[in-house]
């Protein structure tokens, strides 16, 4: 059983997380505080928590505030964003955090699962950076870059059609469906990329 409690202000958000989050039987939330500083109070220690779910809009707080200060005064507690927002820049500042994820709202159904793919407890098998070539890298930037096939293909001097094949192919290597916000989701949490990076 993985215990865990929520930041989280809004009660139909509470109630909804708790739905998901118990369903299988595979987490108990123990805590659910609508605030940061509940939390600090309530938890002295973490000997009762594998895991905490922040929101990041709370009132009169703020979640990177949050965040941070999870990150100092318990280390070792792992943490999960839990957010509406799906910016880039927020995401790579998560992670920058500590995060173990930043999860959309609007994967509310796969919650449970994306949590624990998270704990590196998921189905999903550990990606081995390693087999990234050269050649993948450099297309997964373009990518993050914002670049189209197009103007990818002309870049590395390549048909269009070659490089809409090498992305499907990518996107099998890196089990990520093939669509540009995963490719950018996987490259800002493994530090391949953050927002401003520059391609040499």
């Amino acid at each position: 059983m993985i215990k865990l409690a929520v930041i989280e202000d809004n009660d139909v958000w509470k109630y909804i997380i708790q739905d998901r989050i118990e369903k299988k039987g595979n987490f108990k939330i123990v805590a659910n505080c609508t605030l940061g500083e509940d939390f600090f109070l309530r938890f002295q220690n973490t000997d009762e928590l594998d895991l905490v779910i922040l929101d990041l809009d709370l009132p009169a707080e703020n979640g990177f505030e949050i965040a941070d200060q999870l990150k100092n005064k318990f280390p070792c507690l792992p943490f999960v964003v839990f957010t509406s927002y799906s910016k880039h820049s927020v995401q790579a500042a998560y992670y920058s955090l500590g995060a173990k994820a930043v999860i959309s709202k609007s994967l509310i159904n796969n919650l449970e699962s994306e949590v624990m793919n998270a704990l590196g407890r998921g189905t999903e098998d550990a990606y081995d950076y390693k087999q990234l070539n050269r050649d993948e890298l450099k297309l997964l930037l373009y990518i993050c870059e914002g670049k189209t096939n197009k103007e990818i293909a002309d870049l590395l001097f390549k048909e269009e059609a070659t490089i809409e094949y090498r992305c499907r192919m990518l996107a099998i290597k890196l089990k990520i469906k093939n669509r540009k916000n995963n490719f950018v989701a996987f490259a800002i949490k493994y530090g391949f990329w953050y927002p401003g990076m520059q391609i040499n």
